[in-house]
C-alpha cells in the first residue's frame, strides 16, 4: 500500500467515526432518558393522578366516538358512541369498565347486556389502564426494555426497542432519532394485527407530550380533548345498564 493509499484510507476511517461514535457513545438508557424529557420529563407525568381522553375514528362505515376516564393505576371507563350508517349500530352507545372489583362491557357483541368480564377480558382490559408511555417508570411495573439495532423507515432513521410487559405481551417499538418520539409499536408474537403509528405530536398545557393522531387496523384515531388531573364523579366508575333499544 502506497503512502498515499495509506493516507486516504486513514481518511475515511476517520469520517466513517465521525459519525459513528454518536450512535456509539448514546447507551440505552441515555436515548430512554432523551425520548423521556422530549415526551415532557417523567416527573410531570408521574404528577398525573387522572386523565380524559376523547377521540374519534372515522371509518366507511361511518364515525365512532370515545371517552376514556382514567384514574391512574386503578380504574378505567371507554364510553363508546356509534354514528354508523349501520342500522345496528347506528347511534348507539356502549361502554367498558374496569375498576379493582372487576370488570364490565356493554358492547355490540354482548346483545343488549352488561356482561361481567372473565379473567382473559380482564387480562386485556389491565392493559388499556396504562395509558402511559411504556419507558415512563418502566423498571417499576416491570417492563423489560432492549436495545436492538437501527432501522431506517422510507428516509428516516429509528432507535429500535423490544419491549417485553410482565402479562407476556411484547411489542417492537420505534423511536425517532431526530425528535426521540415514538413513531411506531408493534405487537410481536400474536396473531393479532396490533400495528400502531403515532403522529402529530402537540403539548397540553401541562407540558406533556401526546400524539394527536393514532393509525392502525382500526383506522386513525383523531384526537380532539385531552384534560390532565380531573375530577370524575364516583358514579362514572359505577355499572350502568344498558340503554339502547332496538
Amino acid at each position: 500500500m502506497t503512502k498515499f493509499e495509506s493516507m486516504r484510507s486513514l481518511i475515511l476511517l476517520v469520517w466513517v467515526l465521525k459519525f459513528a461514535m454518536p450512535i456509539m457513545a448514546q447507551t440505552q438508557e441515555e436515548i430512554i432518558q432523551y425520548h423521556l424529557k422530549a415526551i415532557g420529563g417523567e416527573s410531570n407525568w408521574t404528577k398525573v393522578k387522572s386523565v380524559l381522553i376523547e377521540y374519534q375514528i372515522v371509518s366507511d362505515a361511518g364515525t365512532m366516538k370515545v371517552s376514556r376516564k382514567i384514574i391512574r393505576n386503578k380504574s378505567y371507563r371507554n364510553d363508546f358512541k356509534f354514528e354508523s350508517r349501520v342500522p345496528v349500530y347506528k347511534d348507539h352507545e356502549f361502554y367498558i369498565l374496569y375498576t379493582p372489583q372487576g370488570g364490565w362491557k356493554y358492547m355490540p357483541d354482548t346483545r343488549d347486556k352488561v356482561v361481567r368480564m372473565d379473567s382473559s377480558d380482564l387480562e386485556v382490559a389491565k392493559i388499556d389502564l396504562d395509558y402511559e408511555d411504556p419507558f415512563i417508570a418502566y423498571r417499576e411495573k416491570g417492563i423489560n426494555i432492549q436495545m436492538m439495532d437501527l432501522m431506517y423507515e422510507g428516509e428516516k432513521e429509528y432507535f429500535k426497542f423490544q419491549i417485553h410487559y410482565p402479562s407476556g405481551r411484547s411489542f417492537i417499538c420505534l423511536l425517532d432519532k431526530k425528535t426521540y418520539l415514538i413513531r411506531r409499536m408493534t405487537e410481536i408474537n400474536t396473531d393479532a394485527d396490533n400495528n400502531k403509528i403515532f403522529d402529530d405530536y402537540r403539548a397540553t398545557s401541562e407540558g406533556l407530550i401526546f400524539p394527536r393522531s393514532i393509525t392502525g387496523s382500526f383506522g386513525e384515531q383523531l384526537i380532539t380533548l385531552i384534560k390532565i388531573n380531573p375530577v370524575f364523579p364516583e358514579s362514572t366508575f359505577k355499572v350502568t345498564p344498558s340503554v339502547n333499544s332496538r
